[in-house]
């Protein structure tokens, strides 16, 4: 895909839009690490035991002396034997939140979920057995009270009877030793819309239930919530956020809309990620400030689904698009088994997804976790999301690693090209590779936030000794990090309408900050086509006598003086002076990759030169402009040295030391940048180093020698009547 504006934006314009983005990154880590409370809270509440001697279809306990339950201290108590107290008309009560030094607390509209855990509290008795694997039935009816209401109405919201399998153990049978039982989901509310949550738990006693659970001595409700602190500050950030996305999509596709071609496959994916974030990013939770919706948390589980099956199906694209193995896949059928895998996967976790919460929007005490075989094959599908989604990244990096290395096999190719082409290419693959990392990068901080979230929503249903430690940072950060992401690939893979620049454009730029303009097609030259040019540009003759004069030069680059460098090779080429002409022999050329020699250090290429010149006066004398270059450890061409030098004046057999010098950056975030990617300064065109004009702006610094050997000819050079006193012609 061509013509996009990363390959087409200045290095510094493009320092300062990364940095930027850095920046804001580093701003929703801190917003999340500094402002924002922990995502959730947990309220552990003891049960008051009430006596249900009115037959009340709500018991309560905070309230005044004459409304509030009928209450004991413990089920030892002497009047529960005094008046035939049954196990039928005892009532846990559960009044929550619970008031905090004298004061009375509320739940708010901003607590978005709440979840209930129940622990049991069962007493070793050698006469009340508690059977293996036994079931615990439980009369639960959940009522709700609002600022205003009197203390004494209480709303019925929802009531059923429900079955919970008890998983528990005891590490000795000894009379009044508590058994360790696993922690029973109770219920599962999808908005916060009231202020006061009352829970009644009855433990009904006939010859079907409850038979062999023990002594229940105490029951202790977690109530589980969204903070809401974490929840303003996560929807303030998707406040921010669905604009500036919503303007960047308007902006990109309107910019594709302007071509005379239709989108490309790369270019449907990414709107759509586009599409799929916006979606993510409708704050659509400042409705339930004032709506009672229930089904919010299964309408943001959807939303969220939605978004990894998009922004995982555009990274599968995004690196096959840039593959570069010459197959044409610019379809979406060419990824159809890739697809297939992520939309499985997303289905999968849809359908688990309704079958818990989409119950639970009739029936809040529903859950999946309440059987053996439920519970087994929960955990199982959290395991096997947590191992899908780690398969998913090893399969992409590898698809980057494939990406890399086919990168690595076209870089071959780019010391054939001009300097300008190939700056404009290192520029385009070094791009390319660190935005590949930084996609990289996001998609295991995405694995590692999903992972998370499906771990921290089972961890209470499943067992209360998992230790599970994530702060709102990492959450903040990695939403953050999804917007930022997004928006960096709209901008650099937005369509570029820069125009094409001219060859005198390329020539007398001189400095690191020239854009990295999309350049006139320049094929590259194979030896054989090189061979053939050599043949066809035989000596044309010496022409008219009278009016002109020859210089023949033949030579070699013998070797440099690099001493912290290895793997080096070098470029020549001659400039001159309109009046002169080239006759036969070659303008440029490029060596071998020469190892550093053990003796004395040097680099030996032995480069042969080989060229003939006719011209009708001195002016535009010619000159040789040696560039060496050398791979870092980054697998980089990277300048090592520039040079220039004069055609020596006098014939005969002449050696040259070229003194090496390496542009500098001329500002501090210049310099910075360099350190950061890599990536020295270097001049688009190395010819202007022989020019008079466009060096005056350039800081350089020395850096080694390149020794040359010349064997200069001149004819007719005195006949015209010019004078080099060491000619003999």
């Amino acid at each position: 895909m061509g013509g996009v504006i990363i390959e087409n934006l200045s290095g510094r314009k493009l320092s300062v839009l990364v940095t930027s983005l850095l920046l804001c990154q580093i701003v929703c880590f801190l917003i999340g690490g500094l402002i924002a409370p922990a995502p959730s809270g947990v309220l552990p509440v003891t049960g008051t035991k009430c006596i249900n001697d009115s037959n009340q279809q709500l018991l309560f306990a905070r309230a005044t002396k004459s409304a509030a339950c009928h209450q004991v201290s413990d089920l030892d108590d002497p009047y529960l034997d005094k008046n035939h107290i049954t196990a039928n008309e005892m009532v846990f009560v559960f009044q929550i939140p619970l008031p905090r030094e004298g004061n009375i607390l509320d739940y708010s509209r901003w607590h978005q979920n709440l979840i209930g855990v129940l622990q049991l509290d069962i007493k070793y008795d050698k006469n009340v057995e508690l059977r293996p694997n036994a079931t615990m039935a439980l009369d639960i009816r959940l009522g709700y009270q609002n600022i205003g209401d009197p203390d004494d109405k209480w709303t019925l919201m929802e009531s059923s009877l429900e079955e919970r399998s008890l998983d528990c153990s005891i590490p000795k049978n000894k009379e009044g030793y508590l058994y360790h039982c696993s922690l029973l989901p109770l219920f599962e509310l999808g908005s916060v819309h009231h202020d006061f949550y009352l829970i009644n738990i009855r433990l009904p006693v006939t010859k079907e239930l409850n038979q062999g659970i023990g002594r229940v001595w105490d029951l202790t409700l977690v109530a589980i919530h969204q903070n809401g602190g974490f929840t303003k500050v996560w929807i303030s950030m998707k406040t921010v956020f669905f604009p500036l996305i919503i303007a960047i999509m308007s902006w990109y596709w309107k910019r594709i809309q302007q071509l005379t071609r239709p989108p490309v496959l790369l270019e449907k994916m990414l709107f759509a990620v586009g599409i799929a974030l916006s979606l993510l990013n409708l704050p659509l939770e400042y409705l339930t400030l004032w709506f009672d919706m229930p089904y919010m948390l299964l309408l943001s589980d959807i939303r969220q689904g939605i978004f990894y099956a998009t922004l995982l199906s555009f990274w599968l694209v995004f690196a096959g698009e840039h593959m570069m193995d010459n197959i044409e896949r610019n379809r979406i059928s060419a990824y159809w088994k890739h697809l297939s895998a992520v939309v499985f996967g997303c289905m999968s976790l849809f359908v688990f997804d309704m079958c818990e919460r989409g119950v639970q929007l009739t029936n809040p005490f529903y859950s999946i976790w309440v059987t053996p075989l439920g519970t087994n094959l929960a955990l199982g599908f959290i395991i096997l999301a947590g191992i899908s989604a780690s398969v998913y990244f090893l399969f992409l990096s590898y698809m980057i690693y494939k990406v890399f290395r086919n990168i690595s096999h076209k870089r071959i190719s780019l010391p054939n090209m001009s300097s300008a082409r190939r700056i404009f290419y290192e520029g385009i693959i070094y791009r390319f590779k660190f935005l590949m990392l930084a996609t990289l990068l996001c998609a295991a901080l995405t694995v590692i936030f999903f992972i998370i979230g499906q771990v921290s929503e089972g961890r209470w249903k499943w067992d209360d000794d998992i230790s599970l430690e994530y702060t709102s940072a990492f959450f903040c950060g990695v939403y953050g990090m999804w917007n930022i992401y997004v928006f960096a690939l709209i901008v650099l893979y937005a369509p570029s309408h820069k125009r094409w620049p001219t060859d005198n454009d390329l020539r007398n730029s001189s400095t690191e900050e020239i854009e990295f303009s999309r350049l006139p097609t320049e094929p590259m030259m194979t030896i054989n086509e090189q061979k053939k040019k050599i043949k066809m540009a035989t000596c044309n003759g010496a022409g008219d006598a009278n009016t002109i004069f020859l210089l023949m030069v033949n030579g070699q680059i013998e070797s440099a003086e690099f001493p912290l460098f290895d793997d080096v090779y070098c470029k020549y080429s001659f400039v001159y002076g309109p009046d002169w002409v080239v006759t036969c022999g070659m303008e440029e050329g490029i060596s071998q990759i020469a190892k550093r020699s053990y003796s004395n250090q040097n680099f030996v290429w032995n480069f042969p030169i080989d060229i003939s010149f006719k011209s009708t006066n001195p002016s535009g004398w010619p000159r040789i402009v040696v560039s060496a270059y050398g791979l870092d450890f980054l697998g980089h061409d990277i300048v090592r040295g520039y040079g220039v030098t004069h055609i020596p004046i006098t014939s005969g057999h002449q050696k040259k030391r070229i003194a090496m010098f390496v542009p500098e950056s001329s500002s501090a975030l210049q310099k910075f940048t360099s350190w950061i990617t890599h990536r020295r300064p270097e001049f688009i065109d190395p010819r202007v180093l022989a020019q008079a004009e466009g060096r005056d702006v350039t800081r350089v610094r020395s850096q080694g020698f390149a020794n040359l050997t010349l064997n200069v000819v001149f004819k007719d050079f005195k006949e015209l009547g010019y004078k080099n006193y060491s000619s003999n012609h």
